[in-house]
């Protein structure tokens, strides 16, 4: 908007300073994009244009968005990532010890093994519920 043109110096400055003071008060008076008294809220938005360097947090809906500088854009409630690929169980098939073993030995050794495998079922299983690797 122009700024009228008064006849004398002295009206310019005033009407200068009016100008200088309606624009501070606009820009004070603007709310905030987000709050934090209780945590932050964000509101809900369209997916901006890619910044040049960093990223923008937006929410849609009640997810929380990032979107990076490279355009991608992605939930922040599942990871970015891909998922792994798919890894079948292993099996585990113990021979009999060599007879140069103590029996008790071989005992101690099959049970630590079968305790590994037992585990590493349970982790698979884990990650496949995640979701963080595929089934097969």
């Amino acid at each position: 908007m122009p700024l009228p043109q008064p006849e004398g110096l002295e009206d310019r400055i005033r009407a200068l300073e009016q100008a200088v003071r309606d624009l501070q008060s606009s820009i004070t008076n603007r709310s905030g994009l987000t709050t934090a008294s209780a945590g932050w809220v964000i509101p809900n938005q369209g997916t901006p244009s890619p910044p040049g360097d960093g990223g923008h947090l937006t929410a849609l809906g009640d997810e929380p968005y990032w979107t990076e500088s490279s355009g991608s854009s992605y939930s922040l409630r599942t990871p970015p990532f891909p998922k792994g690929v798919a890894v079948s169980n292993p099996v585990l098939v113990l021979g009999d010890a060599p007879a140069s073993y103590n029996s008790t030995f071989a005992d101690t050794q099959s049970a630590a093994i079968n305790e590994v495998h037992n585990r590493l079922i349970d982790l698979l299983g884990s990650l496949r519920g995640a979701p963080l690797i595929n089934s097969f």
